[in-house]
């Protein structure tokens, strides 16, 4: 089986997705760092010298190369993934997704806390990143909520997660 994690930038979509991942014993797969290894170049880097569109290029073929391998996999996706593209479309015919919603207070927060400034907010002044966010937030919600499981804890623990999207055994 697949699981696809998806939802807005800081959700915690790498960090459940390593920790389910263990917790099945399968692989883990972040969209974000298999471009960034596979062009040896940082999320932003590709953005500022190639730009998003090469960046969602990149992002469509790792994402597809996966969903059509046979083997069971933890995704996550990066925040504007499932909104390009069919990529949604195809997100949800090859394997479960599952939109990791939280309060847009918890998002916020966690941008403001955060060590890595995701490409589409590094240069958001701090009054200003709210706004920005809502408006991300009003364009790639509707999508996000396509997905087949909508899960809404802020701090989950692998086993309750998996319980909670009906994975046998848990």
């Amino acid at each position: 089986m697949k699981i696809i994690l998806l939802g807005f930038s800081y959700v915690g979509k790498t960090t459940l997705g390593r920790a389910i991942a263990q917790e099945l014993n399968v692989p883990f797969l972040d969209i974000d760092l298999m471009v960034e290894e596979l062009h040896d170049m940082s999320v932003e880097d590709i953005f500022d010298k190639l730009g998003e569109s090469q960046f969602r290029i990149w992002e469509r073929e790792v994402l597809f190369d996966f969903l059509n391998r046979k083997d069971d996999v933890i995704i996550s996706l990066g925040g504007g993934t499932p909104c390009y593209s069919d990529n949604m479309e195809m997100c949800l015919a090859n394997g479960l997704t599952v939109f990791l919603d939280l309060p847009k207070e918890i998002i916020l927060e966690r941008c403001r806390n955060a060590e890595v400034v995701r490409p589409i907010f590094r240069d958001i002044e701090y009054a200003l990143l709210p706004a920005v966010m809502e408006n991300y937030m009003t364009k790639r919600y509707p999508t996000y909520h396509k997905a087949h499981i909508i899960y809404t804890n802020p701090s989950p623990c692998p086993k309750e997660f998996l319980h909670h999207i009906g994975i046998a055994g848990y």
